[in-house]
């Protein structure tokens, strides 16, 4: 489980009086390094008003899929 924002984009907003940038990825992209990573999505809610109008993704491993060593993505996984 994840939140994210509803769309590609980039926000600053403010956490305990400091500035905080945060950036998402189009739910697509989201889709893509999800399941190329082994995961389906069980439950996508964008903007959900009843958890203050977050983005809330829901994923499993999809069964079989080999356990993923730690590493981090090549640009050209992205």
């Amino acid at each position: 489980m994840f939140t994210s924002g509803p769309a590609h984009g980039e926000a600053i907003g403010s956490f305990n009086g400091d500035p905080l940038f945060h950036a998402s990825l189009a739910p697509e992209e989201y889709r893509a390094l999800l399941d190329a990573c082994g995961f389906e999505v069980v439950a996508f809610e964008p903007e959900d008003p009843s958890c203050g109008s977050r983005t809330v993704w829901l994923a499993r491993r999809r069964e079989g899929f080999p356990q993923a060593q730690p590493a981090m993505l090549a640009p050209s996984q992205m």
